[in-house]
């Protein structure tokens, strides 16, 4: 079910929006003429409002530093400097607040702020509370009275409007007067210059004292600068254990390298041969000797030089015993061997002597910078002590100093004040007096009709638009197989009988189509739908079954089933040989006899009331082709109609005889035996009314035909109407 709710979606184009908009002109128009109507009113009726304007200035003055001897912590002076925006807010509070409404009320006088009819009414009759009188006066100025702060600017504008344009002027410039006059008084502290002037000459003392004592702080340590001494100090010692570890690092590096010396003194031999000569003399060990000899002379030299631990003897006794046991060796066969001393064990052995002597005197270098560095960190420590002592002397100096330097200056300022005070200085000036209103602000008449024809326009067109979209009635052609699935037959067109096209042709009530053809207006599109339909009967599809008996019905009575039925008959009459029969079915509200003016007679409820055999009055009408039956007057039901075998013989008999019966039957929601009566036709032909049923009534009324299992030709859409005048429809 939630798709028949759904209203299809279509491309709209401008005709659809001039459709729309000429469908619901009247109420458009009357949308709009109620608008203007009440701002036409409102505009020249409501009393005209008078403005008075004034702006003062907030500059940067005295008054945007508070100097208040009260507000003191710790014997410091609380010195307040708000931002501008929140003086500024400042301001506009003292401007809003209501003693100045209530003196400006009395300024005035409470009598002339009550000038109105209704107040001049009720003092008539009442006598009114002085007190409550006053109040509601004061009350109602703060509320109409406006401050407004300038955007990026500090400036306040007042504004005050009223039906008088002297009291509007008279209100903001007493406001003016004693707002000056209270800013005076709010920003003003009495006693400032004494209390500042006794503080600055105490705290003058005071920075004297604590400077002294910083002085012989300062001589007793020796300090001049405690920063500059700390880093003395500091480079001192990070000096002394740069050295202390340099010294390890070179102390490790010479032990290893003596370790490697070591090592390598015992792979290296101390002697190597030079020379070998057989069959010569045994040079080799006279040289020997020899030089056995002069080792033992070097070793009496050294002996008287050096005691016997020194090295250098130690080596020459070594030496002396090397040759001593190489001379040994030696064989008695004159074999010449020449042997020396291993220069690089020679050198490597006075390279480790070296190296060991330096690891003494990084011994001894280390031991004196470890004395040194304890003096200095002793020396650090101390200084430590007299820092904390300094700092603390040299803060409280600092603090005395600020605390002087601050109320000296608000001395002066304080004295400033005092003498600005005197002459009535303030940081208020006064931008734009009071204006004196010339013209009234409300209402703007120009504006209001502007706004009005633009709201009114803008409604009534929103208006149109909403209606359409609340209508869910099918209007135009194209709706009907869009939103209802099933063909569209014709669309006949609407038109008033009173004012039908012009011509020699005039029409009866009920419409009837009439003997002569019209070759234009809205009757030669009636005549043409007409034909249409009649041709839809006469030429049916190839491969279709002939449709005989044709039922016409709608989904609600009063849609034009009878004059469609009618004109439908008249329309196959009219062409060619065909016989037609009109059945009037619907005695519930029978119409025939309206529409052909002709008398009521027994029909065919009398008919099948009375139980006749045959029926008799069949009434030929217009046309020797076209017999008409009408309903009659028999007190017989619709079910009993609908279930009545003679119907459905009578049927069958003039299915034989004619060539098309059509029949007017009730509509389908007023009665349940149309369905019935459905069953019994070849097709049914439903009548729509435009813009008069809702979409989902139809839909309603196609299911429950296809539950009856009726065949349904398609829908008639009656009564279209065209909205748009033709000469524009025409060039959209």
């Amino acid at each position: 079910m939630a798709d028949l709710i759904i209203r299809e979606r279509e491309e709209k184009s401008l005709r659809d929006v001039c459709y729309v908009l000429f469908r619901h002109k009247r109420k458009a128009t009357w949308f709009f003429a109620g608008i203007m109507a009440l701002v036409l009113v409102v505009t020249f009726v409501l009393p005209e409002v008078f403005e008075s304007e004034a702006k003062v200035l907030v500059r940067l003055g005295r008054e945007s530093v508070t100097l208040d001897p009260t507000a003191t912590t710790s014997g410091q002076i609380v010195s307040v400097s708000p931002r501008r925006e929140s003086e500024i807010k400042s301001e506009m509070e003292i401007l809003n607040s209501r003693d100045l409404a209530e003196k400006v009320v009395d300024a005035i006088g409470v009598e002339k702020f009550h000038r109105g009819i209704l107040s001049r009414l009720s003092s008539l009759f009442f006598q009114p509370d002085p007190v409550k009188q006053r109040d509601a006066v004061v009350r109602d100025l703060m509320e109409k009275w406006k401050m407004e702060i300038g955007k990026d600017s500090n400036i306040i504008a007042i504004a005050y409007d009223n039906q008088d344009p002297k009291l509007a002027h008279d209100v903001v410039q007493k406001l003016l007067d004693f707002y000056l006059e209270k800013h005076l008084a709010v920003n003003r502290t009495e006693g400032s210059y004494g209390f500042f002037q006794e503080q600055t000459v105490k705290l003058g003392k005071e920075l004297a004292q604590a400077e002294e004592s910083l002085e012989a702080m300062k001589n007793s340590t020796g300090i001049s600068s405690v920063d500059e001494h700390r880093r003395i100090l500091l480079v001192q010692l990070g000096d002394l254990q740069k050295g202390i570890t340099e010294a390890d690092a070179e102390m490790v590096a010479s032990r290893n390298k003596i370790k490697a010396m070591k090592q390598l003194l015992t792979e290296t031999p101390q002697n190597i041969v030079m020379g070998n000569t057989k069959g010569f003399p045994n040079y080799a060990a006279d040289g020997m000797r020899q030089k056995l000899y002069e080792l033992q002379l070097k070793e009496q030299d050294l002996r008287s030089k050096y005691t016997d631990k020194n090295v250098l003897v130690q080596e020459v006794q070594r030496q002396i015993s090397n040759a001593e046991s190489l001379l040994k060796q030696e064989t008695p066969t004159r074999n010449q061997v020449t042997t020396a001393i291993n220069p690089a064990y020679q050198e490597l052995k006075l390279a480790m002597v070296k190296e060991e002597s330096a690891v003494a005197a990084l011994g001894a270098k280390k031991d004196s910078l470890v004395v040194h560095l304890a003096t200095v960190k002793s020396e650090l420590q101390g200084f430590n002590n007299s820092e904390v002592q300094i700092a603390r002397l040299q803060r409280e100096k600092d603090i005395q100093e600020a605390n002087y330097r601050k109320y000296s200056e608000k001395l002066e300022q304080a004295r400033i004040d005092s003498a600005m005070e005197m002459q009535k200085i303030s940081n208020i000036s006064v931008a734009q007096a009071a204006t004196s209103p010339i013209k009234p602000i409300r209402p703007k008449k120009g504006l209001n009709l502007a706004l009005g024809f633009m709201l009114g326009g803008l409604g009534a067109v929103g208006l149109a638009f909403m209606a359409e979209y609340n209508d869910h009635s099918l209007k135009r052609p194209e709706e009907v197989e869009k939103r209802l699935r099933v063909p569209l037959l014709v669309a006949i067109p609407h038109f008033s009988l009173d004012k039908l096209m012009d011509g020699p042709v005039k029409a009866t009530k009920p419409l009837l189509l009439p003997g002569v053809r019209t070759e234009c207006g809205l009757m030669s599109q009636f005549e043409e739908s007409c034909e249409a339909l009649a041709d839809r009967l006469l030429h049916p599809a190839e491969g279709s079954t002939p449709l005989r008996v044709i039922a016409v019905t709608s989904c609600r009575s009063g849609e034009g089933v009878s004059t469609v039925a009618s004109n439908l008959a008249l329309t196959l009459a009219r062409k060619g040989d065909q016989r037609i029969l009109l059945v009037e079915a619907n005695h519930l509200n029978p119409a025939i006899h309206k529409i052909f003016g002709i008398k009521v007679i027994p029909g065919l409820t009398d008919h099948l009331a009375e139980g006749q055999e045959s029926l008799t009055s069949i009434n030929s009408l217009r046309s020797s082709n076209l017999d008409v039956v009408q309903s009659g007057k028999g007190e017989i039901s619709l079910y009993q109609l609908a279930d009545s075998r003679e119907f459905s013989e009578h049927l069958t008999l003039w299915k034989m005889e004619y060539d098309f019966v059509i029949l007017d039957i009730p509509a389908i929601f007023r009665t349940k035996s149309t369905l019935r009566l459905s069953r019994l036709v070849d097709a049914v032909v439903l009548v729509v009314e435009a813009e008069n049923v809702r979409c989902e009534s139809v839909r309603k009324a196609l299911v429950q035909l296809g539950q009856a299992k009726a065949n349904v030709l398609g829908v008639v859409l009656n009564k279209r109407m065209f909205h748009i005048p033709e000469w524009l429809y025409r060039r959209i």
